[in-house]
This record gives structure tokens, C-alpha cells and sequence, in this order.
């Protein structure tokens, strides 16, 4: 039921009750009373569960970027290993490489080269030279 609703029952059974009346002679009291109250516990349990489930879901997605951030520091880690001719590493590496392949890279696509397994962590010409050199 919507919360709108819910509201609408709540009010009208508080007024309902306060004021019998103007309640329907061929409606018992009892009767309403008694489905109201079995429906406001049932709502209530749909909301903890509700809650419960958003609470789950939240904690598992939290979880799930904590795996995957420890996964791509592993992926990143083997990768390098794959560039030092690390035994065994570059297995894991080609195994691991096609869940990146199909993603759209605004740098430039890393090769698996020798050359590369340093890379500078600063451009020197945009640090203006180390040691005064350009």
C-alpha cells in the first residue's frame, strides 16, 4: 500500500473511532478496528524488512567496491610482475585482460614491453628538467 494511503487509513480510523456516531451502522467497529490493527503491524514489518533489504543492499555494494578496488591493485600488481618476466605472472595477466579490453581508454593503451616496465612518474618537460637539464 502507498504511504499516501497508509496516512489516509490512519487518520480516518482515529477520527472513525472518536467520533462512532458517524460510523456506518451496517460496518462494525470491532471489525475495522481489528483489520486496521492487523494491517498497521503488518506495515510496520514491511518497513524493517525495507530497511533491512536497503541496508543489505548498501553493505553489499560497499563490499563490492572494496573487492573490486583490491582486485584492480592485484590486476595492476600482476600486470607489472607480466613486465618483468615475473614466472607465472604473465598467465594471470592474459587471463585477466579481456574484463579491460572492451573498456575506452582516455590514455593511451599500455604495452607489455621492457622499455615500459619503468615509466617516469613525472613528464621532465613539464617539471622544467630535473638536475637543471630541460
Amino acid at each position: 500500500m502507498e504511504t499516501e494511503s497508509i496516512k489516509f487509513l490512519e487518520v480516518s480510523h482515529g477520527i472513525a473511532l472518536e467520533n462512532s456516531e458517524l460510523f456506518p451502522t451496517f460496518i462494525k467497529t470491532a471489525v475495522f478496528r481489528e483489520e486496521f490493527s492487523t494491517a498497521h503491524q503488518l506495515w510496520l514489518v514491511v518497513n524493517k524488512i525495507n530497511q533491512l533489504k536497503e541496508n543489505i543492499n548498501d553493505t553489499g555494494m560497499l563490499a563490492g567496491n572494496y573487492a573490486m578496488e583490491t582486485a584492480l591493485i592485484f590486476y595492476q600488481t600482476v600486470k607489472i610482475a607480466a613486465l618483468h618476466d615475473i614466472p607465472g605472472a604473465r598467465v594471470i595477466y592474459e587471463e585477466l585482460k579481456p574484463a579491460f579490453h572492451s573498456r575506452k581508454r582516455s590514455l593511451r593503451k599500455v604495452k607489455l614491453s621492457k622499455s615500459e616496465a619503468q615509466p617516469e612518474l613525472f613528464d621532465r618537460r613539464e617539471l622544467g628538467g630535473i638536475n637543471g637539464n630541460p
